[in-house]
């Protein structure tokens, strides 16, 4: 049986439509998407590597990133981002929260 992990990256996974999206200032967004997209796909990615792993993906459904075909994704509606990652972390085995550490986000989502 694989290993059910979840993914998560705050700008790519609902976060900017979501309560903490004032934490972040306009002039920041497009940069810190840009960041953590990349790190977000890279992850993908590389976790898709190990057949031992089914991976899954929380994705902005008002901001879609077109993630590998092998990843399942789960569509985060606006507003909905802590209530998807608390949803899907009970189903996986594990969960990797990417970025950003601005403004404390990363760490209240582990916490």
């Amino acid at each position: 049986m694989a290993l059910r992990i979840l993914v998560c990256e705050w700008c790519s996974s609902g976060g900017l439509a979501g309560p903490q999206a004032h934490a972040v200032a306009e002039g920041d967004r497009d940069a810190l998407t840009r960041e953590g997209r990349g790190m977000f796909l890279a992850v993908l990615r590389d976790a898709l590597r190990d057949p031992a792993l089914a991976v899954t993906a929380l994705v902005d459904e008002d901001r879609p990133v077109l993630v590998p075909a092998a990843v399942h994704v789960r569509r985060v509606p606006a507003g909905a981002e802590i209530e998807a990652l608390v949803a899907e972390a009970t189903r996986a085995d594990a969960t990797l929260v990417v970025a950003p550490e601005t403004a404390g986000i990363l760490a209240r989502r582990v916490a």
